[in-house]
């Protein structure tokens, strides 16, 4: 297993925004896994601007 992370196929923009927003929730998850309400909040946040690209 590699370190290097996944590159979004080019002919395949949805890939690209799905990689971000995979990249965006582990972010705001990983801000958050301290404190229960941080995490409430993070979810919220990944759930309304997951549908928009």
């Amino acid at each position: 297993m590699t370190d290097t992370p996944m590159t979004p196929d080019r002919d395949d923009p949805r890939a690209a925004v799905r990689a971000l927003l995979a990249e965006r929730r582990a972010r705001l998850f990983a801000q958050a896994r301290f404190t229960a309400s941080g995490r409430r909040v993070a979810w919220a946040t990944i759930r309304t601007r997951e549908d928009t690209p």
